[in-house]
């Protein structure tokens, strides 16, 4: 969760800790979906954020999806999303090669 904690930071203009929903692990391909919240477990104020918009509109969710890569015994991010009503993480595997399995 730290290799993912700088982007959702940096995108959320906030300090975070996830609460995780799935954490699936297939060799040095990880899948998680998580919701970010404060570290004392409060709601984020999105209200900061370039959500706001997404929010008013109803268009919004407040979880995202990750995909990590572990390369030389540490995690790294290859992608982040968050707040989107679709799911992006189904074109993953063909896109990056993974395990489908971490997507079931």
């Amino acid at each position: 969760m730290d290799a993912l904690r700088v982007p959702a930071e940096k995108e959320l203009k906030q300090k975070v800790i996830f609460k995780v929903d799935i954490l699936r692990v297939a060799g040095d391909w990880a899948y998680t979906r998580v919701k970010p919240t404060r570290p004392d477990g409060g709601e984020l104020n999105y209200t900061k954020t370039k959500y706001r918009e997404q929010i008013e509109l109803g268009a919004f969710d407040a979880q995202g999806e990750a995909l990590l890569r572990r390369e030389g015994g540490d995690w790294t991010v290859v992608e982040w999303v968050f707040g989107s009503t679709d799911v992006p993480s189904v074109a993953w595997p063909d896109k990056y090669r993974m395990p489908k399995s971490l997507l079931q």
